[in-house]
């Protein structure tokens, strides 16, 4: 009798064990069960706000890279403000010239006459040579600042610096209006990301942008 109540006793004991194992895979199942859910709706949510889709492909890039260089065309801010070169700007300008001249000189055989049509033959030949490299920024907007030259003398531009949100900008303003290009940036934002450069369409696009502004009131605005 002794014997056998002691069997039961373990049986008992052992079921018991038993049971509460079963009870904490259960409960561990199940966490892992919630955590599954709280991941999938997590992932479903950023997928829906559009943050799982590919950003860097090539593509999209260059969507990104051409977006950007047609806002440098031209930017009109309500936050900008526009005022005179200061000496600095004026000496940056000067040293980028003269560093444009140089190479120009060198790979070309003739440097640019500051404004002349024919500056923009120059500056193709030193972009179709690739004489700078990519993460050669300074340069680059080097080129930009004489395609801006030219871009002054012949459609009646002058240099000015824009304080806005973007920070201190060298630009080209219409009149005394706040219409304002930024032909800095113009061939190194397309040149950076091995995108075609055509110096000849930049000036044409420019010429029309000008054009444009000319037919329309002053106090018109072509962005809401």
């Amino acid at each position: 009798m002794v014997e056998q109540r002691e069997t039961a006793e373990e049986l008992r004991v052992q079921r018991r064990a038993e049971r509460k194992q079963r009870r904490k895979r259960a409960a561990q199942r199940q966490g892992l069960f919630y955590v599954f859910c709280i991941v999938a709706l997590g992932g479903l949510y950023w997928y829906a706000q559009g943050d799982l889709t590919p950003k860097n492909s090539h593509a999209q890039r260059a969507r990104v890279v051409l977006d950007q260089a047609q806002r440098t065309m031209l930017r009109e801010s309500p936050e900008s403000s526009v005022g005179a070169l200061d000496p600095r700007d004026r000496r940056k300008l000067e040293k980028q010239r003269g560093l444009v001249g140089t190479a120009a000189s060198r790979h070309v055989g003739n440097a640019p006459r500051g404004g002349d049509l024919g500056d923009l033959r120059i500056l193709q030949s030193l972009v179709d040579q690739r004489v700078f490299a990519t993460d050669q920024v300074y340069e680059l907007q080097a080129l930009g600042v004489v395609l801006g030259d030219v871009m002054a003398e012949q459609l009646g531009l002058s240099w000015v610096i824009v304080d806005d949100r973007y920070g201190r900008t060298r630009a080209l303003q219409y009149g005394d209006r706040e219409d304002v290009f930024f032909p800095v940036t113009m061939i190194s934002k397309r040149y950076e990301k091995n995108i075609p450069v055509d110096v000849d369409e930049l000036y044409r696009k420019m010429a029309a942008e000008v054009a444009s502004l000319g037919r329309r009131p002053a106090s018109g605005s072509r962005f809401p």
